[in-house]
């Protein structure tokens, strides 16, 4: 009787042979290991673990480069969007629990209402009817 591999093992086996081709496109072992888990998550779920390890780990290092080139305003092929990044930075993600029923909760995410208390809790008035 065949024995069954669990999806986790099968996945640490592909983790393995990834970092390995990483290793032999020409990083060190462990910044290997660093940029293959810096980009793993966010690739798993694009591309699940359907492309061969070596597509694989050209896309991790595709990934890699990129993100390490500096803005060139002559390359057409670049958007300059460093004032997003301070627009990013002003903006502040809360979590904020309304009951809309007795006994459920809905959360809602965005930014900080203007009728806070400044920790997220929305200041309202009273129930009662008047």
């Amino acid at each position: 009787m065949t024995q069954m591999t669990s999806r986790r093992v099968m996945n640490k086996h592909y983790a393995g042979a990834v970092i390995n081709e990483l290793q032999k496109i020409g990083y060190p072992g462990d910044e290997a290991k660093e940029v293959f888990f810096r980009h793993y998550r966010d690739m798993k779920r694009l591309f699940g673990l359907e492309p061969n390890v070596s597509d694989f780990a050209t896309l991790v290092d595709e990934f890699e480069r990129s993100m390490k080139r500096k803005y060139n305003p002559q390359d057409p092929n670049q958007i300059y969007v460093g004032h997003l990044r301070d627009r990013a930075k002003k903006m502040k993600t809360v979590r904020v629990h309304l009951r809309s029923a007795p006994g459920r909760r809905i959360v809602k995410m965005g930014t900080i209402p203007k009728n806070t208390d400044g920790m997220g809790v929305i200041k309202v008035g009273s129930n009662k009817r008047k």
